[in-house]
């Protein structure tokens, strides 16, 4: 019995300390716990937004791309270099838009001199890339007709088979070409029995009374072959 009575407080105290050895585990794993989660919350709201939400406000390098791409999209502006000489202040070889005009080309060149045929040019007309516009003084026209010195230049490029050749046409078929009467002809014909078939049809200048004008004014309209 003694036994007995001397085991029942030492089961006592035990369970006592197992209790409170519990209760003070279970505490402490709550406290862990809550631990936890209070540090996880301000890792969530310093994080402005997802991956993908961050993905979207920033811009694109395709984006900056295009932009620039618009931006040199441009396109030059079209040239026109057009060789203007004769009776003008500063003869030489000028770059005009595309669009001008006879008129635009002379103003280029510092304009008519006193000696110029301001009436020899149709001063409306376009100009083409590559064009010469030669202004002939007055004295170089003064032989034409009224109808004569309105100037074809920019009447546009003759069919080739339907331009003058210099050494087979004969009096009537050169009396077609622009400001070349009975006279011309004849002295053309003269020139060619006399010094040989043409070579270039520069050569025409060569005739008696074929200046620069009447070459300019005819060079569209023949050929040498």
């Amino acid at each position: 019995m003694d036994k007995k009575k001397k085991i029942k407080p030492v089961l006592a105290v035990c369970f006592v300390v197992f209790c409170g050895v519990g209760y003070v585990g279970i505490r402490y794993v709550g406290t862990e716990s809550k631990q936890i989660v209070f540090e996880k919350a301000p890792e969530e709201r310093d994080t402005p937004g997802t991956d993908a939400d961050r993905i979207t406000s920033e811009p694109r390098e395709a984006d900056r791309d295009e932009s620039v791409v618009i931006s040199s999209g441009e396109q030059p502006e079209t040239l026109l270099y057009v060789h203007v000489c004769g009776a003008v202040v500063t003869e030489g070889v000028y770059a005009l838009s595309e669009g001008s005009r006879v008129a635009d080309g002379i103003a280029a060149a510092g304009g008519f001199t006193e000696a110029a045929d301001r009436s020899y040019h149709n001063l409306a007309a376009l100009l083409s890339d590559g064009q010469k516009v030669y202004v002939p003084t007055e004295e170089e026209t003064k032989d034409l007709s009224v109808p004569e010195r309105t100037s074809s230049a920019n009447d546009g490029e003759p069919d080739e088979s339907k331009k003058v050749n210099l050494n087979t046409a004969d009096t009537e078929e050169l009396m077609t070409l622009s400001g070349i009467g009975k006279a011309k002809a004849q002295s053309i014909l003269q020139y060619r029995e006399k010094v040989g078939p043409f070579q270039s049809i520069e050569e025409l200048k060569n005739v008696s009374g074929i200046g620069d004008a009447m070459f300019e004014r005819v060079k569209e309209h023949i050929v040498v072959k």
